[in-house]
């Protein structure tokens, strides 16, 4: 039977019922051996932690200015992350949204809807969802062919104040061949092109 030695002023200690099994030098080995692969699993946890910290900060702060965007749907709508002051060509504060096409067919009309600070209703006076607002551009800037894709400005005016930068994103597309794409919440079916 083994016992641990024990040591006692840093001199080992015996007494009749028990063999000391480890040396004073053993006994010292160990406990650097054990105090080292502590300090290693303490380092590891630490880098861990760190770099799931780091990782979930870059992910709710997007410190780097990426451009946010509806990933689905036959059109990919981005935001350009900062405000456009106004210049001769937009006479107001403005983002730029850029439109699309990612599917295969061409795009014959759509309409988008964005967050707001407002109230809005459409033509027949049915009222749209508190805080948001839908748009389409011109009927002449509405035909995308596949791989196409626009700029059009979006006025900083009735945008909400307690966010970033405002969502965008496509509520109804219309194909020149092939059924309608959306939720339509701007009940734009009979129009998007008029």
């Amino acid at each position: 039977m083994l016992h641990a030695c024990q040591f006692i002023n840093g001199r080992r200690a015996t007494d009749s019922t028990s063999t000391c099994c480890l040396s004073e030098a053993d006994h010292d080995s160990f406990v650097i051996r054990k105090e080292k692969n502590l300090i290693r699993i303490i380092l590891y946890f630490s880098v861990a932690l760190l770099t799931f910290v780091i990782g979930v900060s870059t992910w709710f702060a997007n410190p780097l200015g990426w451009i946010k965007h509806q990933s689905r749907g036959p059109l990919r709508v981005t935001i350009s992350p900062h405000m456009q002051p106004a210049s001769s060509r937009v006479p107001f504060e403005h983002y730029i949204v850029t439109i699309k096409n990612v599917s295969g067919k061409t795009v014959r009309g759509y309409s988008l809807g964005h967050t707001c600070d407002c109230r809005s209703w459409d033509s027949d006076d049915n009222p749209y969802p508190p805080g948001i607002n839908f748009t389409n551009p011109i009927p002449e800037r509405q035909v995308l062919r596949p791989g196409e894709s626009q700029e059009i400005p979006l006025a900083r005016t009735g945008l909400p104040t307690n966010e970033s930068e405002p969502r965008v994103w496509a509520d109804l597309v219309h194909f020149e061949h092939g059924p309608n794409w959306g939720p339509n919440q701007s009940h734009k079916e009979g129009y998007v092109r008029e």
